[in-house]
């Protein structure tokens, strides 16, 4: 096995999974252990990650499906390619992606503040400020803004992309949780 040291994870030391689980349910479709590059060896047509979810992409033709992903799958030429196969993207983005734009990352926001980003392709970025930046990338979603009502009670506006991104996730966290109660 690949053991991978995620210095800001609970549990410094891990294995890498890829989960697909149902964004409500957090019901387990298929897991396959991230092995870094051996990841692929299996199958030879396979070059990378973005290959191996656009591989996996290709079980999903039988509608348009919305596809949430965290930050270490999720970046704009991803996203262009799922949405040219008639999928939607959302999720946290790496700003220190090559193919994330430098006006994006340069963009200063105060808090309860955002910036956004629409590429000609339909891709949009968004940039939203709450206790830190925020980074989201979605091909769905506009960008547009609801009011938001927060634990302590305090109603202000906030971008839907995020409201729908953190209510689909849920579905992941919960695969976690259970798995984690496991080890």
């Amino acid at each position: 096995m690949h053991l991978v040291y995620e210095p800001r994870k609970p549990h410094k030391w891990g294995i890498k999974l890829i989960n697909e689980c149902d964004a409500l349910t957090g019901f387990c479709i298929a897991i396959n252990p991230c092995l870094g590059k051996e990841t692929y060896l299996c199958d030879t047509n396979v070059q990378s990650l973005d290959q191996l979810l656009l591989k996996k992409l290709s079980l999903y033709n039988d509608g348009s499906y919305h596809f949430y992903c965290d930050n270490f799958y999720c970046h704009p030429d991803l996203a262009l390619k799922f949405k040219q196969r008639g999928h939607d993207m959302t999720g946290t983005i790496r700003v220190e992606r090559r193919d994330v734009p430098c006006c994006f990352v340069s963009a200063k926001v105060k808090k309860g503040e955002s910036r956004g980003f629409e590429s000609q392709d339909g891709v949009y970025l968004l940039k939203f400020r709450e206790k830190r930046d925020v980074h989201v990338l979605t091909t769905h979603d506009s960008l547009s803004f609801r009011d938001y009502k927060s634990k302590r009670g305090k109603t202000y506006k906030k971008p839907c992309v995020l409201i729908n991104y953190s209510n689909r996730m849920k579905g992941v966290d919960i695969l976690n949780q259970l798995t984690l109660y496991h080890w």
